[in-house]
């Protein structure tokens, strides 16, 4: 997908740039609407301060609320609607310059299920919390996709409240027909706390495979398990290795994969919030934009190849 980037840049400057440019402006006006927050709410301490008088406090305090709601209300709508009219753009770009995705889709408020996250073997918890937004789906030559922002949480065993298993970027793609055989592909730091699904993956025929890839810079940062008779180093192809290692360097992000009955999974953790506006400051970035641009490429990618090779 690094062939794309120049062409990325260029659309970026005439497509995506002009919009971030007003979405700027609305920004902007945000900002003169909390500024007049701030002076109406200084104006109201002031009067309580020199008059005293709590009854006129209490009548200049009703519209200074009204006007805290409107600036919340501008606020949420300004965020809301933020990641739609990027991540549209960016689809149309995909589109356009790669015959192979169709149907590119994205819907603000759904999520992929959690019976799909949990078949993919790659985490475990027994009850859990689940919540999930910005959903995206589509087509990659044959294979359906689909992928969202999770927070996966469950009650934690050592204190009060929940303890995160994942936070993060979650696809998966059908392939339609069963795949041969099951490859689980976990990062080495996250390792222990991946135990039980490892431990489940291995009492289901799985054992670990790294020395099979040989593919010492990949081994050294994931932990590859499959089960009897799986052609690991084909499904796990030499250019999806690259491309995981390349995002991984480039975005410091941990990423999961595994290959279950028909599906691919990808997960990439810590990647929530990309693409989310920042009030404070100008959101007018290329970096920004093509943070998440490479995270969709990253995981069409693995699925272009893995068709184009199988």
């Amino acid at each position: 997908m690094q062939h794309l980037l120049p062409d990325f840049r260029i659309f970026y400057n005439h497509t995506v740039r002009p919009e971030l440019i007003r979405l700027e402006n609305e920004r902007l006006q945000l900002l003169w609407w909390l500024g007049g927050f701030v002076f109406l709410s200084v104006g109201v301490i002031f009067v309580q301060l020199y008059f005293d008088i709590f009854p006129l406090t209490v009548v200049l305090l009703l519209p200074l609320v009204f006007y805290f709601s409107q600036c919340s209300h501008k606020i949420q709508r300004f965020k809301t609607d933020f990641k739609p009219r990027i991540v549209r753009h960016i689809l149309s770009f995909l589109e356009d310059k790669t015959s192979g995705y169709q149907h590119l889709t994205y819907h603000p408020k759904r999520s992929i299920s959690q019976k799909k996250f949990n078949q993919s073997k790659i985490f475990y918890a027994d009850e859990v919390s689940f919540r999930g937004e910005d959903l995206l789906a589509g087509m990659v030559g044959e294979l359906r996709f689909e992928g969202s922002e999770l927070w996966v949480r469950e009650p934690s065993s050592v204190r009060s409240g929940f303890k995160t298993i994942f936070r993060g970027v979650f696809f998966y793609a059908d392939w339609g027909r069963p795949l041969y055989g099951e490859i689980l592909v976990v990062p080495r730091a996250n390792r222990q706390y991946l135990s039980r699904s490892i431990r489940n993956f291995v009492a289901d025929d799985g054992e670990e495979v790294s020395n099979e890839l040989r593919d010492l810079v990949f081994s050294e940062v994931f932990a590859t398990f499959a089960t009897s008779g799986t052609p690991v180093a084909s499904l796990l192809s030499p250019e999806i290795r690259r491309a995981i290692l390349q995002f991984r360097e480039r975005a410091g992000n941990e990423i999961y994969l595994s290959f279950v009955g028909s599906t691919i999974y990808v997960g990439v953790g810590g990647s929530s919030g990309i693409l989310e506006p920042s009030i404070f400051r100008s959101n007018v970035s290329y970096d920004f934009v093509l943070d998440y641009f490479d995270l969709i490429c990253l995981f069409l990618g693995i699925i272009e190849d893995f068709d184009n090779n199988n």
